[in-house]
């Protein structure tokens, strides 16, 4: 996770923006004031898609105000985002004999912003990508090196 500004170095609107950050390409904005139910955010350029609701759109370089009830965290994803998630290293916690390695990928694809997520196998990165077509999104990746389960959910 890092502060904004690291992820934007030149949007000057964040010199002084420490309370939202952004991991891969979620922006997090957590509620900082106590007995606050809601806050200011800012949106850097870009459309960015309401991760808690995920059907609000707003379009970036501007503040919005972000509702925050007890135990909600205001979340956004940047338009055209891969989000990975799952169970993809035998750690500790899974010294199951059926174990076996499961990814799943959200993609918020975009008529006009290519998504790709370079995925990590241990040795090399390989690019799982969505763009748009004619015809609709493509997702595509390439053999990830290891037998397990793919799951992809394509958000529009």
């Amino acid at each position: 996770m890092r502060p904004l500004i690291f992820a934007y170095p030149d949007d000057a609107t964040l010199h002084d923006t420490w309370t939202s950050i952004v991991r891969g390409e979620i922006l997090a904005a957590p509620v900082v004031t106590a007995g606050a139910t809601s806050r200011e955010v800012y949106l850097p350029a870009g459309r960015w898609l309401d991760y808690n609701d995920k059907t609000t759109l707003y379009q970036g370089g501007a503040k919005i105000t972000a509702q925050a009830p007890l135990a909600t965290i205001p979340l956004y994803v940047r338009e055209g985002a891969i989000i990975p998630r799952g169970d993809i290293w035998k750690g500790n916690n899974w010294w199951q004999a059926n174990w076996g390695p499961r990814l799943r990928i959200e993609v918020f694809p975009s008529s006009s912003v290519a998504g790709r997520f370079d995925y990590y196998t241990g040795s090399v990165l390989l690019p799982i990508t969505a763009t748009a077509t004619a015809a609709g999104i493509n997702v595509s990746f390439p053999n990830l090196g290891t037998a397990g389960t793919l799951e992809s959910t394509v958000r529009t």
